[in-house]
């Protein structure tokens, strides 16, 4: 059986090329509507265009480098995303996903040092909800 490939094992010149061409305006393909007829413009909101490309990046090139409750946890705090930001507590996540509170923090943890998630501020007891900024690749 052979082993998957990881991103980190494609040379640096073929992840650019791939990355190149994922052009996200070619939905469907070059030939997908022939010349004679009118483009549609999409309808999609800049907001929620930029929130699919940061879900895209997740999923095509970060995701596959991170534990299953990284994983997790990361997708129930973008899933919150308003503003650029996430007001959430530990305990939350931890009902939403089925993790532990312990897990969640670990995981909170290792995504801010991989650069993911940074804490805006701190929460806590008395202090209310935390606040994260969610990114989708590094």
């Amino acid at each position: 059986m052979i082993a998957p490939i990881r991103w980190t094992d494609v040379p640096l010149e073929s992840r650019s090329q791939m990355v190149a061409s994922w052009d996200s305006t070619k939905v469907g393909g070059e030939n997908s509507v022939s010349d004679d007829q009118p483009r549609e413009r999409s309808k999609q909101k800049p907001q929620s265009a930029q929130r699919f490309e940061t879900l895209n990046a997740f999923v095509d090139i970060t995701m596959r480098e991170l534990t299953p409750s990284e994983k997790i946890v990361w997708l129930v705090m973008y899933r919150d995303v308003r503003d650029g930001v996430v007001t959430v507590s530990q305990k939350d996540i931890a009902v939403r996903s089925g993790l532990t509170q312990s897990t969640v923090s670990q995981a909170i943890n290792r995504l801010v040092k991989r650069g993911l998630v940074f804490v805006v501020r701190q929460g806590g007891f008395r202090k209310g909800l935390s606040t994260y900024k969610i990114r989708g690749s590094v």
